[in-house]
């Protein structure tokens, strides 16, 4: 927990006992990166060129160019939304994709191949909710591209999605350690990253990222980093762009980030919209509306943070 710039962190306990360097343990970030790489890379580049969430995937991705992909942009993709799914039902869709070429694939040709067709078109871009990893990976082919073309960050040269724009731009300036520095990516001379996951993270960059992200202004040391009506979209600051229902009334998905609404154990007469990232097996980070921030790593297939929201309310209240 994160209160007042103060890190309140437990031992690291493994099946073996405490891990003795907890400071330096590293940790997966699963599909964290979906909202700390993606939905950031996205955010940084709308700061410099407005208007890139509007891309199309069929303009930038040649192996996408097919019917199902029309009218689908960045946007739709960063939002779960490309109108392309086999069923509504949770994670029926992504769970099939951990069986497919795109998952297994070992090179971009084959993870791109099978991204673009893995699900039939069922819907309007933009209208529905369908989780999957292979349209975040999408979402990076396509930053990659757009990022070549502006001609990158490096004195014209090309740049990284991953290096040159979002630890270049953000998580070095945040202070985050060199761990963060590196992502896993194709095995290929592309080595695009997978920009859905494949991170990794020590402890502080979590606390550091989540108050940046619970100040909700995207700026670093007074300088605007990431642009900031789509993090506050994306953190439910905004009433009219709150996003997708993603599964149920009380969850909604927008700009990469999930957000649950909660009475708080019945401590705020009106429920609040609490944003919170998610990663496989058990992990969880809550960008608590007072400023606070909880999160918990583990592998035991639980999320479980609302306990802690409850405790953090009695702390600083959230209610409106």
């Amino acid at each position: 927990l994160v209160v007042d710039g103060i890190h309140y962190r437990s031992e690291c306990p493994t099946r073996l006992g405490a891990y003795p360097f907890c400071d330096a343990l590293d940790l997966p970030s699963y599909s964290l990166a979906k909202s700390i790489f993606a939905a950031m890379a996205w955010m940084i580049l709308e700061q410099s060129s407005p208007g890139t969430g509007q891309s199309e995937v069929r303009r930038y991705i040649p192996e996408c160019n097919d019917p199902r992909w029309d009218g689908v942009t960045l946007e739709h993709l960063l939002d779960m939304a490309s109108g392309n799914f086999q069923s509504l039902e949770h994670n029926v869709d992504e769970y099939a994709s951990y069986e497919s070429a795109f998952m297994e694939g070992d090179t971009h040709a084959q993870k791109v191949r099978a991204a673009c067709t893995l699900f039939p078109h069922q819907a309007d871009p933009g209208s529905v909710f369908a989780y999957h990893t292979s349209d975040t990976y999408l979402a990076g082919t396509l930053m990659s591209a757009l990022l070549g073309n502006q001609a990158g960050s490096l004195d014209g040269v090309p740049g990284d999605i991953h290096t040159d724009l979002v630890y270049e731009s953000l998580f070095r300036p945040l202070g985050l350690s060199t761990v963060s520095g590196t992502t896993r990516r194709t095995y290929d001379a592309i080595a695009q990253p997978f920009a859905g996951y494949g991170l990794t993270l020590l402890s502080n960059d979590i606390a550091r990222l989540g108050l940046f992200l619970a100040a909700g202004d995207g700026l670093v040391d007074g300088k605007q980093r990431v642009e900031p009506d789509l993090l506050a979209a994306a953190l439910q600051r905004k009433p009219d762009d709150p996003g997708l229902p993603a599964g149920g009334e009380n969850l909604r998905y927008n700009n990469g980030f999930w957000a649950y609404r909660s009475n708080l154990g019945g401590a705020c007469r009106q429920p609040v919209w609490i944003p919170f990232l998610s990663g496989y097996g058990g992990i969880s980070v809550a960008i608590l509306p007072n400023g606070t921030v909880f999160y918990v790593f583990s592998d035991h297939g639980r999320f479980e943070w609302l306990a802690a929201a409850i405790e953090s309310n009695k702390i600083q209240s959230m209610c409106k």
